[in-house]
């Protein structure tokens, strides 16, 4: 009883803690090594939310414009899009957060303690350092 005056049930918290471990696996199992892009294809289908619909948002457009300017990179830099016998869309951490935690069921939650949530912080730190001259 104490428990459920607290805010949750075991059965909630399993739940919770199972999608979390999902999300985790999603995270591991989607990124590139060397850049930590996201395939953002297997994101799409994971998660039941379309990209095109998320790469037409004005979100987007503004998260963009702000990435570019601060890194001086282009679009192509933050979103690369693949084509051939498999047609892939890979973005960059900050995109693919971005992404994760736009309105989705589960993801405003998930994407939080991500291992994402660290490596964007990460880079962005390395990066105003580089800047910097370190």
């Amino acid at each position: 009883m104490q428990r459920q005056a607290r805010g949750g049930s075991d059965a909630e918290m399993l739940s919770m803690i199972a999608q979390t471990e999902y999300f985790t696996c999603l995270v591991k199992d989607n990124t590139r090594q060397g850049d930590d892009y996201v395939n953002a294809t297997n994101w799409s289908k994971a998660f039941g939310k379309e990209w095109k619909r998320y790469r037409e948002s004005v979100r987007l457009k503004k998260l963009t414009k702000i990435l570019m300017t601060d890194y001086k990179v282009g679009i192509s830099d933050l979103v690369e899009v693949r084509h051939g016998k498999v047609h892939e869309t890979w973005a960059s951490p900050e995109i693919a957060i971005d992404f994760a935690r736009s309105p989705s069921r589960v993801l405003l939650l998930l994407a939080q303690p991500s291992i994402l949530i660290f490596r964007f912080r990460l880079r962005l730190v390395v990066s105003r350092l580089l800047l910097r001259g370190f």
